[in-house]
């Protein structure tokens, strides 16, 4: 530092005549570049014997002492600095624990008012209130704000307003997807799993989700990581596809690290020749594509529910039943005292949800207390064709609830699916068991063994049966409930289960050679 800024910062009166003393060094040009450093050190005492030089000596001498000893208007600026300071470092880490809460509850921020006080201003000036009741150092600050705001005066700064919420979130967004995305260049290779959905405000939310292996206290171990919402509207394979890259390389990571991708099983995302998977393939041959096992036991169901009008029919009067007790409250009332159990109604997209859907029709208690439902509830198709649902139901739901488990790999995935084709193959030659329940349910509750003939294909195929055995010799078989259960057992019950075991042997061909290819590990 020159002795004039010195003296500037200092304070310490400078005369012209000071000014003009013989020291070159006090001078505001200081020792010229140009001069002749050997005789510096002639200069230096010449310096030391100016008036400039003596009185910032005793000046930055006596702004020392009266910092040792605490007085001077210096030490209680310093300390009035250093204790707003402290006090707004408080708030903020207040306000940041507020923040974080929120966040991690998935819980909204702003209300319709950002006034302090007022009933609707949202859930982050809510707790403020409510942690400054217990809190001085945020009481001080949330009346200061109040009073402001009611005098209509505007304060420089108070770190409440939905602008400041919007820094922080995106400060602690940036945070975390910095850690992700170091965690995930010392891990080098991963797995990506894309999924889009619209979000309330009809805007198409695509989640990248990253997978890949940590070392942690010495044993691998495999993590999950959210790594960003985009806004996607565009469908096709190609579109998409496109955005996968643009994501990869906005985060800065390889497209040649990605060892998997994970979609579900859309068109445009499965798709063979023009799907996503197959884009991502053509960049990056090494990134197998592996489908979502629960979306694809969904789609299985779907099917089977869906193969046949029975089937049809038994879904549809659930729905209708349910439908029924929805719309009035008395009748909820009403079926609530005499059930233990709820109705529920029918989801197109969890399908794990259907087992409770079922439950109500397999149980002989719940049916016997529906009365006056609808005429089909009260038949033995209905009975019959509920205990046939709920036995595949409940081993597809338990398999359903495992492969979603955090910690599962693929061959446990796989493992699973075999184990529920063998209990679905095993449920095959059941039949037996299965129509003698249904017999002793219907005739505990005083309904006839008998089964519906509808118009479906299942009818034309029994009657096409029947037919070619009258022409064998056979007479009076449309009387013969022998023939009901056989043509019932041929056409509805091997039909459901076979739509069922296909589908799981077809749609998981790829996770099984997926496995088979990685068995060694």
């Amino acid at each position: 530092m020159s002795t004039v800024k010195f003296i500037k910062e200092t304070g310490c009166s400078v005369t012209e005549g000071n000014l003009s003393s013989r020291s070159v060094l006090a001078s505001p040009g200081g020792y010229a570049a140009t001069g002749k450093w050997r005789k510096l050190c002639n200069r230096i005492q010449e310096h030391e014997r100016s008036n400039v030089h003596r009185e910032c000596y005793l000046a930055w001498r006596e702004l020392e002492r009266r910092f040792l000893f605490g007085k001077g208007i210096e030490t209680y600026l310093e300390s009035s600095i250093k204790l707003q300071s402290t006090k707004w470092s408080n708030i903020l880490k207040r306000l940041l624990d507020v923040i974080l809460f929120l966040g991690e509850s998935g819980l909204a921020f702003r209300g319709s008012s950002q006034r302090i006080g007022d009933v609707d201003n949202g859930n982050f000036l809510d707790l403020i209130e409510l942690l400054s009741h217990w809190d001085p150092i945020l009481k001080e600050h949330v009346l200061s704000v109040e009073e402001s705001q009611r005098k209509g005066k505007r304060l420089q700064v108070h770190y409440l307003s939905a602008d400041t919420q919007n820094e922080f979130i995106a400060e602690c967004s940036d945070l975390v997807r910095q850690h992700i995305l170091q965690e995930r260049r010392s891990a080098k290779y991963l797995a990506i799993m894309v999924d889009a959905t619209p979000d309330s405000s009809h805007k198409e939310q695509t989640t990248f989700i990253l997978r890949y292996v940590i070392l942690k206290d010495s044993q691998y171990e495999i993590v999950e990581r959210f790594l960003t919402y985009v806004d996607c509207n565009n469908k096709t394979g190609d579109e998409i596809s496109q955005m996968v890259v643009e994501t990869f390389q906005h985060n800065s990571i390889p497209l040649s690290d990605c060892r998997a991708q994970a979609y579900d099983n859309g068109s445009n995302m499965a798709g063979k020749y023009n799907g996503v998977q197959a884009k991502i393939l053509q960049l990056c041959p090494l990134a197998l594509f592996s489908f979502c096992g629960c979306h694809t036991l969904n789609l299985v169901e779907n099917d089977a529910a869906e193969c046949i009008p029975e089937a049809v029919t038994f879904f549809g009067t659930i729905q209708t039943v349910y439908n029924l007790f929805n719309s009035s409250p008395k009748r909820w009332e009403i079926l609530s005292k005499h059930i233990n159990c709820s109705l529920k109604g029918m989801s197109h997209t969890r399908w794990s949800d259907r087992v409770e859907n079922v439950k109500p029709f397999a149980s002989s208690k719940t049916r016997t207390e529906v009365e006056g439902a609808l005429y089909y509830i009260n038949s033995f198709s209905c009975i019959i064709m509920s205990s046939i649902w709920y036995k595949i139901l409940v081993p597809i739901d338990f398999c359903n609830k495992v492969i979603q488990a955090r910690n599962v790999t693929l061959d446990v995935e796989v493992d699973n699916i075999n184990h529920l084709l063998r209990q679905l193959l095993e449920l095959r030659n059941k039949w037996k068991d299965i129509w003698s329940e249904s017999k002793n349910v219907a005739m505990n509750l005083d309904i006839e063994v008998k089964l519906s003939r509808g118009r479906g294909g299942a009818n034309r195929k029994r009657a096409k049966v029947v037919g070619e055995l009258e022409d064998q010799g056979f007479t009076d078989l449309n009387e013969d409930k022998t023939m009901e259960e056989s043509c019932f057992r041929r056409f509805v019950f091997y039909m459901v289960l076979d739509s069922v075991i296909g589908g799981l042997t077809v749609r998981f061909k790829a996770a099984q050679s997926i496995s088979d290819k990685f068995s060694f590990m």
